[in-house]
């Protein structure tokens, strides 16, 4: 079994969004440390599929005879100094 260590993170929030956060993480049966840090992961999972999907898309257009996002500017920058 392997542990993990935590890493302490402090923030400044203003009372209207600690008291938001304080209700929110009651109302889910838990403290407001893992509330956030559930919410974190869950947006850090949503950005890691988007990425994929992004990859994924990109990697189609290129087989379908686009240029990829580099070769596009390569191209545009051309294009300006001609």
């Amino acid at each position: 079994m392997v542990t993990k260590t935590s890493t302490r993170v402090s923030i400044d929030l203003i009372p209207d969004v600690h008291q938001e956060l304080q209700f929110l993480a009651h109302a889910s049966g838990t403290t407001i440390g893992k509330y956030v840090t559930d919410t974190l992961m869950d947006r850090i999972q949503e950005e890691i599929k988007k990425g994929r999907l992004w990859a994924k898309m990109s990697e189609e257009a290129r087989k379908e005879g686009f240029l990829s996002v580099e070769e596009s500017e390569k191209l545009i920058q051309r294009i300006k100094n001609a």
